[in-house]
């Protein structure tokens, strides 16, 4: 599902939270529950914990952080890279930053 994903930073190091799920063809009546998620999140709360951790700017990027899949129940390494003002190009990989996936996310007002 799509998600309104609030980013925080303290201390110098960035997390993103899911603050909303939007309606989608696929699920047009979203809760923030995961039905469809891997055992260790199905069912919990998808606004009760973060989704993106650890990121610190190295002055072209965020790095350095890790991102949750909770469809899968997996946990990447992660990049985050403006893309104009108003998107993010968020990258998710393992191991090498070759054997990844990057999605761009777009920021809403």
């Amino acid at each position: 599902p799509r998600a309104v994903v609030r980013f925080t930073e303290s201390g110098g190091v960035v997390t993103g939270r899911i603050v909303r799920v939007l309606p989608t063809r696929r699920y047009p009546n979203p809760t923030t529950t995961c039905d469809d998620c891997a055992a260790r999140y199905r069912g919990r709360d998808v606004t009760s914990y973060d989704l993106v951790t650890g990121m610190r700017w190295t002055g072209s990027e965020f790095s350095g952080g890790r991102i949750i899949d909770p469809e899968s129940g997996r946990t990447y390494r992660a990049t985050m890279r403006l893309d104009g003002p108003d998107r993010l190009r968020v990258r998710g990989f393992v191991g090498i930053r070759a054997l990844g996936r990057t999605q761009v996310w777009e920021r809403t007002r």
